[in-house]
């Protein structure tokens, strides 16, 4: 079996997202709604310039589609809005510098989940 080895990657990631948002008539205090659309991300983190074989390069800039769901509660003083979103990254950030971390690799995408609670 092959040898393993342990990198650990830090990332700082600032994205901007544009939705697209169909909400529902209101009924009583509560109303659902769908969204979706682009996301772009920088890692301020990024390490990608740096000439070091032992640090894992990722690319500075990502792309990533969104979609969720969610539902806005209507308070006497506030709203309450949960949210759940899917975000699946499209852009590959793997820097292919044919260092030990990054051949055996096919792509390092980003996907995740995300639980939001917004109060107005």
């Amino acid at each position: 079996m092959g040898q393993q080895k342990l990198q650990n990657v830090e990332s700082w990631f600032v994205e901007s997202g544009f939705h697209l948002k169909y909400r529902a008539d209101r009924i009583n205090n509560s109303r659902v709604y769908i969204f979706f659309g682009p996301n772009i991300g920088v890692d301020m983190a990024s390490e990608k310039d740096v000439e070091d074989e032992t640090i894992f390069k990722l690319n500075r800039s990502n792309f990533a589609l969104e979609i969720g769901a969610g539902c806005d509660f209507y308070f006497e003083y506030f709203k309450f809005a949960p949210q759940i979103k899917y975000s699946y990254g499209l852009k590959n950030l793997i820097v292919e510098d044919g260092t030990i971390y990054t051949s055996p690799l096919e792509g390092f995408y980003t996907r995740g989940f995300q639980i939001s609670l917004t109060f107005e």
